[in-house]
């Protein structure tokens, strides 16, 4: 057996992924991706962990329907109060009627599925230590598990295209957005699902007209 059979492509994928989901989880600063205060919000709506978080200086008036701008979070970093805040004070939950932003009461079945996942890590990280980093990572590595098992029975599976499908699957882009809060990553595995069956299909009836 040469060592190119030895190789499967699922195999080298979950590795990848996993190695650089991992670096991008814990080493990227929070709420520094697009829209990521939305969808922390919307992730701890649904799991009724909607925590008070004033106390680190962020606004408590409309619990951030703005983005928190990128200035917010390296201020805190110039003045060496960034982990104080984000992951040493304890945050207390809150009724989830205070959340008055719209997009993350909005009632689409549709938006509240593709944001389970992180709602269990926030969930979770709370129970772990009730602070914003805390809840961030937890999500952010529940969510990294949730694309790389994933996609990496939609790779053993596929039976075409397997190792271009590695390639693009772990391109900084993607692995960074399959360790962020967003939809972003349920949408990608979706569409490399529908991607997959359609090739299958297609391999399918290329063989039988072989035959």
């Amino acid at each position: 057996m040469d060592r190119k059979e030895k190789i499967k492509p699922e195999r080298l994928f979950l590795a990848i992924s996993l190695i650089a989901g991992l670096a991008f989880a814990l080493l990227q600063p929070l709420f520094i991706e697009p829209d990521s205060s939305y969808h922390f919000d919307k992730a701890m709506y649904i799991s009724n962990t909607v925590v008070d978080r004033t106390k680190v200086g962020l606004s408590g008036e409309d619990y951030q329907s703005s983005p928190i701008p990128f200035t917010t979070v390296s201020s805190m970093m110039q003045k060496g109060v960034y982990f104080e805040k984000f992951f040493e004070t304890k945050l207390p939950v809150i009724s989830k009627e205070k959340v008055v932003d719209k997009r993350v009461k909005g009632t689409k079945w549709y938006k509240d599925i593709m944001h389970l996942v992180p709602s269990f890590g926030v969930k979770f990280g709370h129970a772990i230590f009730p602070s914003i980093g805390v809840m961030v990572i937890t999500a952010r590595l529940l969510v990294l598990l949730f694309f790389s098992i994933s996609m990496y029975f939609i790779i053993r599976y596929l039976k075409a295209y397997r190792m271009l499908f590695v390639i693009i699957s772990v391109t900084p882009v993607v692995i960074q957005f399959s360790t962020s809060l967003s939809y972003d990553s349920f949408n990608y595995v979706a569409f490399a699902w529908l991607s997959a069956t359609l090739i299958n299909i297609a391999v399918d009836i290329k063989e039988k007209k072989k035959d």
